[in-house]
């Protein structure tokens, strides 16, 4: 009798093993656009006229962590397929490569954008191919490191490619662009996962006034954030975390793969952390409070080719319509 117990429970355990497994394949494929609407608060100086554009939203697509495959066609012909959203702004926060030989794939894939303004950061999956390791190891504290080993992917001809369609290289730079009647700021850091990044320094050029200021980095460390938050930042955008990639019901994420709490994992939230509820992880409107920075942290859209799972925490891309409240 206890010989048949002790069975049926290792056979529910092996069953509900492979249930999970099976799941965790499927919803890494369940591709997923989140469509949310950013409404910042009005600029503290806006009787300048270039303090509000007269159109009315900014439409942004984010794209973050392809870690594209070659001949990966069902993550291409998604790519592809967003650009009915018809936005009027594309970024790219990092770790688009799997394999060195993926950027011609990567480049069909966005082939549709190219022409549309937009802006870019790399992540270490940029510069460097990735490898099997322990996925245990996710749970453990993490910190920034320096990889030793030779970059392997071909990050220079990338930027060169991504410049050519029309989107400026924001490793450590900055930028000004008009899109639309919106006049944009832009700062960016190479990525902090792998100690590359730093703040450029503050250009004064005697500029007017922009209608937003946009910040992007690839590993959202909480250093990194700040550091956007303090230049000035209103809307910043990362990815890195994979929101976690495995998510338990009431619990949610164990890792961000950075010192980021896990209750942050992935969603738009207000920086500095606390100063709003839960982040949005679905549709939906997000209202910013004033002096505060709007995080737009994506789940991503891949992950290592060594652990293809996914649970709770759907491959995403995210289409942000940003607007601004006029003073009342």
């Amino acid at each position: 009798m206890i010989r048949k117990s002790v069975a049926r429970t290792a056979l529910g355990i092996g069953l509900c093993g492979a249930a999970g497994l099976g799941w965790g394949l499927l919803e890494n494929r369940a591709f997923t656009l989140r469509c949310r609407n950013l409404i910042l608060p009005p600029q503290e100086n806006e009787e300048n006229e270039s303090g509000r554009p007269s159109s009315s939203s900014l439409k942004i697509l984010h794209l973050s962590d392809i870690h594209l495959l070659p001949n990966d066609t069902s993550k291409i012909d998604y790519i592809r397929s967003l650009a009915e959203t018809e936005p009027d702004f594309l970024v790219i926060t990092g770790d688009s490569l799997s394999s060195a030989d993926s950027l011609d794939s990567l480049m069909r894939a966005l082939e549709p954008f190219v022409g549309i303004p937009g802006a870019f950061v790399y992540g270490s999956n940029d510069y460097y191919s990735p490898i099997p390791k322990n996925p245990f190891a996710y749970l453990l504290p993490i910190e920034a490191k320096n990889l030793e080993r030779e970059m392997d992917l071909p990050w220079e001809e990338m930027s060169q490619r991504f410049e050519e369609s029309g989107w400026v290289n924001l490793n450590n730079r900055r930028a000004t662009m008009n899109v639309g009647e919106w006049v944009i700021d832009l700062v960016g850091m190479d990525d902090p996962h792998i100690n590359r990044a730093h703040m450029p320094a503050v250009r004064d050029d005697g500029a007017a006034q922009p209608h937003v200021r946009i910040g992007l980095v690839h590993a959202p460390y909480l250093w990194a954030m700040q550091a956007l938050y303090e230049d000035g930042v209103e809307l910043a955008f990362a990815g890195h975390t994979h929101g976690g990639q495995l998510a338990l019901p009431c619990i949610g994420s164990l890792t961000t793969n950075c010192d980021l709490p896990t209750a942050y994992d992935s969603g738009l939230f207000t920086w500095p952390l606390g100063t709003s509820g839960a982040p949005l992880r679905r549709d939906g409107d997000f209202n910013m409070q004033q002096h505060t920075m709007a995080v737009q942290l994506s789940a991503g859209m891949g992950g290592t080719p060594y652990v293809p799972l996914r649970v709770l925490r759907r491959p995403e891309a995210t289409l942000l319509a940003v607007t601004r409240e006029e003073l009342g």
